[in-house]
């Protein structure tokens, strides 16, 4: 009888054990959404193991290239994902363009509604980044007090630019602005990246 009683203790550990197991193996799933995509590239997102991970997948084989990794708390998801193939040159390159949104404080307080956008450049075939920008324009609303006793108040609102604007022009040169200057970039085929022209 004790016997009996022993092996049917074993079998329920064993039982609870192996559900633990397989409860672990599902939280491991990954789960792929594309944003954007050609005839032979892939703009994806990959959720895995607590991560979003932006990849590009290139060619046939479906060459995996890591743009950004982070947090999946911390990443909204991208918006606007496009995916443009030009040339320079000789050289195949591709732009890729997404927008990130975050919202950050206390809307009582101070609220920043911040609207990024990203453009990176890559080379199709060596599969390398050429060039990075980020543009970000920031929406701050904030509660400021007319008065020493905070009796009076009113919600003061402006626009915070950072970075410079990005265009693309149809010879493969890159113009970056802001109010102060506008630069100029060419590809550089002999060190494979983006070199400001020189005037």
């Amino acid at each position: 009888m004790k016997n009996i009683f022993l092996v049917l203790i074993t079998l329920v550990f064993s039982a609870v054990s192996f559900s633990q197991k397989k409860g672990k193996e599902k939280k491991l799933v990954t789960t792929a959404v594309t944003l954007a995509s050609t005839s032979n590239v892939i703009f994806e997102m990959n959720k895995k193991n607590g991560y979003n991970k932006l990849y590009l997948l290139i060619g046939v084989k479906k060459d995996t290239l890591l743009i950004k990794s982070v947090a999946e708390s911390t990443l909204i998801v991208p918006a606007n994902c496009k995916l443009k193939i030009f040339t320079s040159g000789a050289t195949p390159l591709l732009n890729v363009t997404w927008i990130e949104n975050t919202i950050t404080g206390d809307a009582k307080i101070k609220l920043e509604n911040a609207t990024k956008i990203n453009n990176e450049i890559w080379d199709i075939n060596t599969k390398n980044q050429t060039f990075s920008n980020i543009q970000t324009t920031t929406n701050i609303k904030e509660v400021v007090y007319l008065d020493r006793l905070k009796n009076a108040s009113e919600t003061q609102e402006r626009n915070r630019k950072e970075g410079f604007e990005f265009m693309l022009q149809p010879n493969g040169e890159i113009l970056l602005l802001n109010k102060a200057i506008t630069n100029t970039m060419i590809y550089n085929s002999d060190e494979k990246k983006y070199k400001i022209k020189k005037k």
